[in-house]
């Protein structure tokens, strides 16, 4: 049985208000990567990214918080508001007081970063000037999470997306403003960026307010501290492996092949990351349920999500493989895009795998198993790592690219076991054949050539016919 406690939304609104939140702030970054480019130059690009990836990594220091306090605000009775504002106001202050150690502890490593790689004398002056923002940012990002968490255990959906849809669109087009009006140096973009994600805090604030609601003074509750830690401790062990598992590709490239390599893999993996939108819009609004559901239910949400996803996906990756070259071009032009493509191409196929994986993931951190996991990542990391660093070193970064797939392959199958969800990932298996021969179809014919376009042609009318006639319409969205 569900809990008696828990009013569920609509998962496919819920969902579908999660993907608008994304969309949006996605295609003005389209927009923009190729301008930022032109503006600022690729190598300053390049470290602007890495800054990014090292604050979105520090931000484990929220303690796994933000989804603590989401699977614990499902789990409270409607009328707990007592209970709510208790928790709520202890992970705000943990995570608050721990974004600021972290953010003291990322300044002082700063110089050892970036010693790491080759970096001409004004960049690197321009690294050190900027540095001290990070003392600013990263309790940013812990309070961002905190907030975040509690509207979604709070099923806020619009309110949550809505929030965080205006500060990423701030966060793009703040600097982008500077870096067009002849202000393209680290100094002037990174606190620009940094204006449009307190514009989040600060829209996300006012929606705790009305949704928790917020009515009384700040409450600091030792008994909350316990249960959010217990759940936190192991998603902070994710928080910290899983960036690793994702981010440790740019700065093994940096290394080896320098900032502007970083570029050449970045801006695809950011574009191509993009189709995860709707798999994560759905993890977003299946969090409450599954964890307010019993399991036998949770378990169906799993089956039925799964297939839906994979139906979606397929056909999603497919046009995007067979189509990528071609965007590209138009994109980011002749010099760039032959660089990007064979990137790109290959981690599309890697997204199709990673997106099916976060039905299982989801529903294991819902039954509180946050542990599993995590292990998992702690598992995965030494061994990727070291496959990391051999096909770097022999292939650059589209060698990258295939760690990347072959590590999110082997965390799937993994997490699919877990959840004692195989079954679930055998339907996928005829799906992921179509997506092999669009892969080889890129590999073998040039784009987009006649018989290039006479064999896609086929083969995209197949998958879609192939979704139409295995999309599951048994159980309600």
């Amino acid at each position: 049985m569900s809990s008696p406690f828990f009013r569920p939304v609509r998962i496919g609104h819920a969902t579908l208000v999660n993907a608008l939140g994304t969309v949006i702030p996605g295609l003005v970054m389209v927009a923009t990567v190729p301008l930022y480019i032109r503006s600022i130059g690729e190598a300053r690009y390049g470290v602007l990214a890495l800054l990014w990836l090292l604050l979105g990594y520090f931000g484990v220091f929220d303690l796994g918080f933000g989804r603590a306090l989401t699977n614990r605000f499902a789990a409270l009775p409607p009328d707990a508001h007592l209970l709510r504002q208790r928790a709520f106001w202890t992970g705000l202050g943990l995570s608050l007081g721990a974004g600021c150690l972290g953010g003291g502890i990322l300044y002082a490593l700063g110089t050892h970063f970036l010693d790491t790689f080759s970096l001409t004398v004004p960049l690197r002056q321009e690294c050190l000037v900027t540095l001290p923002w990070v003392l600013f940012a990263l309790p940013l990002a812990t309070v961002l999470s905190i907030l975040s968490g509690a509207l979604m255990g709070q099923q806020a959906f619009v309110a949550l997306n809505g929030g965080q849809a205006l500060g990423n669109l701030l966060f793009q087009l703040c600097p982008l403003i500077l870096a067009v009006s002849h202000h393209p140096t680290l100094p002037a973009l990174v606190p620009a960026a940094l204006l449009g994600r307190s514009v989040s805090v600060i829209a996300l604030g006012l929606a705790c307010r009305r949704k928790i609601p917020i009515t009384g003074p700040p409450h600091f509750s030792t008994a909350e501290i316990r249960p959010l830690l217990h759940f936190g401790g192991w998603v902070t062990v994710t928080a910290l492996a899983g960036p690793l598992l994702t981010v440790f590709d740019r700065f093994v490239i940096g290394a080896l092949s320098g900032v502007t390599a970083v570029t050449a893999y970045t801006v695809p993996f950011n574009l191509v990351n993009y189709l995860m939108i709707f798999p994560a819009s759905l993890q977003k609004a299946l969090t409450p349920t599954l964890t307010a559901t019993s399991e036998p239910e949770a378990r169906q949400h799993v089956l039925y999500y799964t297939r839906l996803l994979t139906t979606l996906m397929t056909v999603t990756v497919l046009l995007a493989l067979l189509g990528l070259k071609s965007f590209l071009d138009l994109w980011l032009g002749p010099r760039l895009a032959p660089t990007t493509e064979p990137i790109g191409t290959v981690l599309l196929l890697g997204i199709w795998i990673n997106a099916l994986a976060f039905i299982p993931f989801t529903h294991l951190q819902c039954r509180n198993r946050p542990d599993l996991p995590a292990r998992f990542h702690l598992l995965e990391l030494l061994p990727y790592g070291l496959v990391l660093w051999g096909l770097i070193s022999t292939f650059g970064a589209v060698g990258a690219a295939w760690a990347w797939d072959l590590r999110v392959a082997v965390d799937a199958l993994l997490l699919f076991w877990a959840a004692g969800s195989l079954q679930a990932l055998r339907h996928s298996l005829s799906e992921g054949l179509l997506l092999a021969l669009a892969f080889a179809l890129t590999q073998l014919l040039p784009s987009p050539s006649l018989l290039y376009l006479a064999l896609a042609c086929p083969l995209i009318l197949l998958t879609l016919w192939r979704a139409w006639t295995r999309f599951p319409r048994r159980y309600p969205l």
